[in-house]
């Protein structure tokens, strides 16, 4: 009889784990994303604001290096936030039972918008869709990583 009884709570103990999702049993999905991903992130996202304060003071006359310098600079971090290997690993934790901010994800896209942007500087005009797409991604990739969100030219959608 305890033999049954045993067995019958051996099979609802691995019942109960095979049914979550492999990813949400592990660690990171508590943890996601840990100080270090954060701290990489910012920094990244730090040297980005950097080069969006030197477009936004190129655009109003104040700076007279050429976009093209800004630019080459700018296009280092989408490449260093968007590691396709990270990106991958953060989409998998998309299977964890509670919510996980796709920080990767919303910076990566803030910063492939912040080029975007400044191409469109360099080409004599920012279009209405990439200050919108840039001014909703950037404040929020900036919030979860403790930032006050900057107010410049680059995010003002007259």
């Amino acid at each position: 009889m305890a033999r049954v009884v045993t067995l019958a709570v051996v099979a609802v103990i691995l019942a109960v784990l095979s049914s979550a999702p492999a990813k949400a049993q592990s660690l990171s999905c508590r943890s996601y994303p840990t100080a270090v991903i954060v701290s990489q992130i910012k920094n990244r996202v730090e040297a980005l604001r950097r080069i969006e304060r030197e477009a936004h003071d190129r655009a109003i006359g104040l700076d007279t290096r050429p976009y093209e310098w800004l630019l080459s600079q700018a296009r280092a971090g989408p490449a260093a936030i968007a590691d396709p290997a990270a990106l991958a690993a953060e989409a998998a934790l998309s299977r964890c039972r509670n919510h996980i901010r796709p920080l990767r994800r919303v910076c990566a896209g803030a910063a492939a918008m912040l080029v975007r942007m400044i191409e469109e500087l360099a080409a004599d005009g920012v279009t209405k869709e990439s200050k919108q797409a840039y001014v909703e991604a950037m404040p929020q990739c900036e919030t979860w990583l403790g930032l006050m969100p900057l107010n410049t030219s680059l995010r003002t959608t007259d």
